[in-house]
């Protein structure tokens, strides 16, 4: 536009327009009015420009706290499942004893149904054996990596009392204890124990075999 046109659009004289143009190039230079539409264009460019940088890189961070977080469900879902096909009864408790997951094995030994074993607490499940005795102190769970050899323990299910031994991990997650435990019947841990007893015999047998 010329002087005249600026005027007549913002309503003042043509000579107050051509004030504000010698105060203009007075403070960016002596430049064509060309050259000043041009420099502003490339300060507004460079203002897009780098507020456009500042968006990719909350757009490139949020989009590795994704990959992050469907990494770290991808994980979870492979240690569940883990959990779920291991042959032992496992639970996870916390320090309460309120339990945060259960595989099915676990669950069909105390007679649950699918997913019920996270809605007890884990020594709701538990009897010293004597009728309307104690469930299993939360403290012996906390404090002990091997319940139910030197005293009887004893599982509950449909009324029915079974005996027990258990087997605890303590660990932490996210600053707090957790507790990883497997569960065997009375029975399944002799069995065990036999086991080993009759390889460690034939190692011995084997051993004191004389040499030719």
């Amino acid at each position: 536009m010329t002087d005249q046109q600026i005027a007549n659009r913002m309503g003042i004289s043509a000579s107050t327009v051509n004030s504000y143009w010698v105060r203009i190039r007075g403070k960016l230079g002596q430049l064509s009015r060309t050259e000043l539409v041009s420099k502003i264009v490339q300060q507004r460019a460079n203002l897009e420009t780098t507020s456009l940088g500042r968006t990719i890189r909350d757009l490139e961070q949020e989009l590795t706290v994704a990959k992050r977080r469907a990494s770290n469900s991808e994980k979870a879902d492979l240690c569940s499942a883990a959990v779920d096909l291991n042959p032992e009864a496992l639970v996870v408790f916390d320090d309460e004893g309120r339990i945060l997951l259960a595989n099915p094995r676990f669950e069909h030994l105390f007679g649950l149904s699918a997913g019920a074993g996270v809605d007890v607490c884990i020594q709701q499940l538990f009897s010293d054996g004597v009728p309307n005795g104690k469930t299993l102190d939360p403290e012996d769970l906390r404090n002990n990596f091997r319940i139910g050899v030197s005293k009887p323990l004893y599982g509950k299910r449909n009324r029915q009392l079974f005996r027990l031994i258990l087997l605890i991990s303590k660990g932490e997650l996210q600053g707090n204890p957790i507790y990883s435990c497997v569960v065997r019947t009375f029975n399944d841990e002799m069995a065990i124990a036999q086991d080993r007893a009759a390889v460690v015999m034939a190692e011995l047998k084997a051993a004191s075999r004389p040499t030719s």
